[in-house]
């Protein structure tokens, strides 16, 4: 049996503090790692929602962006349009916190009197919006919608 040569218990001592910095390091750089992963995910998340300005309302916060489809879905489910795929209307819409609608503009009219008249009835229809998420702190708001038969 051939014996191990002794070491000192500085060397024992070296060996362990360089094997706990070498599992720090390879953490480290797992965290790191992870940190620089998640950064990106969030980054891809911001560029889809974050500068983005629908109709005044800065939908910076996915909060908003939910808040926005959501008024969108009502009013959607309050609209009966003319069978006619051509058309398109924009909207642009004075909401109170409350979500009470203050004021109703056709920014761009389709050039069809009943298409544009039933937008402006599903927006009337749809009178009081949700309110505001907790995080959008003013007290009245633009949105824009965009009315399409292709899609409602």
């Amino acid at each position: 049996m051939v014996k191990k040569p002794e070491t000192s218990s500085a060397e024992r001592i070296e060996d362990a503090i360089s094997k706990l910095e070498d599992k720090v390091e390879s953490k480290e750089e797992s965290e790191i790692e992870q940190e620089a992963h998640l950064e990106r995910a969030l980054a891809s998340l911001q560029s889809r929602f974050t500068g983005q300005r629908r109709g005044g309302i800065s939908v910076d916060s996915i909060p908003m962006q939910i808040y926005r489809m959501e008024v969108e879905d009502r009013i959607y489910n309050n609209w009966t349009y003319p069978d006619r795929k051509d058309l398109k209307a924009i909207v642009v819409l004075t909401v109170k916190r409350d979500g009470t609608i203050l004021e109703t503009k056709i920014k761009r009219r389709s050039g069809d009197f009943l298409f544009d008249e039933s937008v402006v009835k599903a927006v009337k229809r749809s009178d009081p919006l949700p309110p505001f998420p907790e995080v959008y702190r003013k007290s009245y708001g633009e949105i824009e919608i965009i009315f399409n038969p292709q899609n409602p």
